[in-house]
């Protein structure tokens, strides 16, 4: 048991909240342009990093979590 494994229903989960994820961030600019329109762009480059980030956590647990099984599972 090598390797990154990773199931069917972990890559349907992470589509999901990276859906969830991004369509936020599309209805903040969507206000933001009603609101803000001068600041809108300022403000959605400022929160970007913070949405990538979010897009990167559920990699990075998955990636967690089969290290950690392959380290329990040498034996």
């Amino acid at each position: 048991m090598n390797g990154y494994m990773i199931s069917i229903v972990g890559i349907f989960m992470i589509f999901l909240y990276s859906l969830l994820i991004l369509l936020v961030f599309y209805l903040l600019g969507r206000l933001l342009r009603r609101w803000l329109p001068r600041w809108r762009w300022v403000l959605l480059t400022l929160l970007s990093p913070l949405v990538l980030a979010l897009l990167s956590l559920p990699w990075l647990e998955e990636a967690w979590i089969s290290w950690h099984f392959n380290k329990a599972c040498e034996d």
